[in-house]
């Protein structure tokens, strides 16, 4: 027990701990960590290990940049229009259901969907409307017009 005791503190009085304030620094070379495994590397490696380092560069600088900000601004363009037909479909929906509720009429079912009907309230209401301008626009101005290139004649 007193030789190991001995020992320990021979030990320790030789032991000398690293300085604290070294740092590690990233391996950046990698060829400096293959030069030991290898002995010096014919130009076919080289010229390689160049094609290489070039690719990686290449890979890490990415596309043209003007041509990824086209592609970002037609993303969030095309982004852009479907969150609108989204909410307007919403709008529209929620007006079927409200006028649907008033007629008494099913527009929208319960999945969320235009209904059949929806679509034959829609074409009947945009007939009538045609219906009346005619009758109420469209024919008392064509009549005025006759009236009118009758008596300059």
């Amino acid at each position: 027990m007193a030789a190991s005791l001995v020992f320990f503190i021979a030990a320790s009085a030789a032991y000398q701990p690293r300085p604290a304030h070294r740092a590690l620094r990233p391996v950046t070379n990698l060829r400096s960590l293959r030069a030991p495994f290898s002995s010096e590397p014919n130009e076919r490696e080289r010229a390689q290990q160049r094609k290489n380092d070039a690719a990686l560069r290449a890979e890490f600088s990415g596309p043209d940049s003007s041509s990824v900000d086209d592609d970002l601004a037609m993303l969030r363009d095309r982004i852009d229009l479907v969150e609108t037909k989204e909410t307007q479909l919403s709008e529209i929906k929620e007006m079927l259901r409200t006028m649907g509720a008033g007629l008494g009429l099913q527009l929208v079912d319960s999945a969320g969907e235009i209904t059949v009907s929806a679509w034959v309230f829609v074409a009947l209401n945009v007939l009538v409307t045609l219906y009346a301008a005619n009758t109420f626009l469209l024919a008392p101005l064509a009549k005025s017009a006759e009236v009118l290139s009758q008596s300059v004649s």
